[in-house]
């Protein structure tokens, strides 16, 4: 069975690029703002990209931070407040 400080130092350990999946329409600038300090706050190792999807469109875009590096564990637990909002973490 595994615990969730094994996934969670897994994440920290393993984890090189951490990928925010936001749909068009959940954009919003309280959205936007609530991001934007929550990477501030989580400083780390893992490079972020954030991707916007409009599935209507089926159309994407990635943006890659230069800027921001974050701790990808803290961000991952931290997402639970942001509904419709999904990760993809990688190597």
């Amino acid at each position: 069975m595994l615990h969730v400080s094994l996934l969670a130092d897994a994440i920290e350990k393993n984890a090189k690029i951490l990928t925010l999946t936001i749909p068009v329409n959940g954009l919003s600038d309280n959205t936007v703002n609530e991001i934007h300090t929550l990477i501030r706050k989580q400083k780390g190792k893992c490079q972020l990209r954030i991707r916007v999807v409009d599935p209507e469109e089926a159309f994407n875009i990635d943006l890659p931070s230069k800027k921001f590096r974050v701790n990808a564990k803290e961000v991952v637990l931290a997402l639970t407040d942001f509904p419709g909002i999904s990760f993809h973490l990688s190597e």
